[in-house]
């Protein structure tokens, strides 16, 4: 028997989340040895696990006139580095200031994510890859849920919840954090996993947060190494964020309400 509140509309609704662009967002904490290899192995899994093209847009690179990306895109200019067809399954796009401007001429991050999706191509995937504090600022309260790099450098591991508490409780975003392992060692494994309890648990604590958090090796190998990284995968695009205006997600169909302890 159908469910009574299965309607034409949501039919409609399903195959239009199916064709948008949808964006995953990458925050960018100032820890390039954790977060490209995160950048480059989650775009290789994302690219392996859809038909869609992935484009990261690189917020961290301004474009040149010898460079162009995203600000020469929403002028109109046809997508140069588009590699469709080709090997490539993902291209870096230079986006710093095509996002400034999206920022600084859009009434609300609302309408910065539509601008964004008329650029975007249907059945694309877009990785925001930008500062944690512009994410705050351009994304707030969008329902997108950033994704951190955290390694067990002091240094890392305080930038990662600095910003995991900024973009919860100024941006109204709820983040992911991955904790990178860069050597093969059983006991490098556990101290990341151990880094990822105790975010969790600051989380919980401090902000009543419930924090998802994944262990992952900086040059993952095969078996359990691969697995993590695409159970990683498949949940950010469970929750990627369709682009297109037209798109709106049925309420609840995040499950984030349960994330902050006690809501109801």
């Amino acid at each position: 028997m159908l469910d009574t509140w299965l309607t034409q509309g949501d039919g409609l609704h399903a195959i239009a989340a199916r064709m948008a662009p949808r964006v995953i967002t990458v925050a960018c904490l100032g820890d390039p040895h954790s977060e490209l290899p995160l950048l480059w192995n989650l775009c290789n899994t994302l690219a392996q696990q859809t038909e869609s093209f992935v484009t990261v847009l690189d917020g961290t690179t301004s474009e040149q006139a010898d460079n162009p990306g995203l600000l020469q895109m929403m002028h109109g200019a046809p997508r140069s580095q588009d590699t469709r067809g080709q090997r490539a399954q993902w291209i870096v796009v230079p986006s710093a200031l095509g996002l400034r401007e999206l920022y600084a001429t859009a009434p609300d991050p609302g309408h910065a994510l539509t601008q964004l999706g008329k650029v975007a191509l249907e059945q694309e995937l877009v990785v925001l890859y930008a500062p944690a504090a512009f994410l705050e600022q351009v994304l707030a309260n969008t329902g997108i849920e950033p994704l951190l790099a955290v390694s067990c450098a002091r240094q890392s591991r305080l930038s990662a919840y600095q910003a995991m508490k900024r973009l919860l409780l100024n941006g109204g975003l709820h983040p992911t954090i991955a904790t990178m392992v860069h050597e093969p060692l059983q006991s490098a494994i556990q101290a990341g996993r151990a880094l990822s309890q105790q975010l969790q648990d600051c989380a919980m604590h401090f902000l009543g947060y419930r924090l998802e958090a994944a262990t992952l090796m900086a040059q993952p190998g095969d078996g359990a190494d691969t697995r993590d990284l695409s159970r990683l995968a498949e949940r950010l695009l469970e929750r990627a964020h369709p682009l297109h205006p037209y798109v709106h997600a049925r309420p609840g169909a995040t499950g984030m309400a349960g994330r902050l302890a006690g809501s109801h």
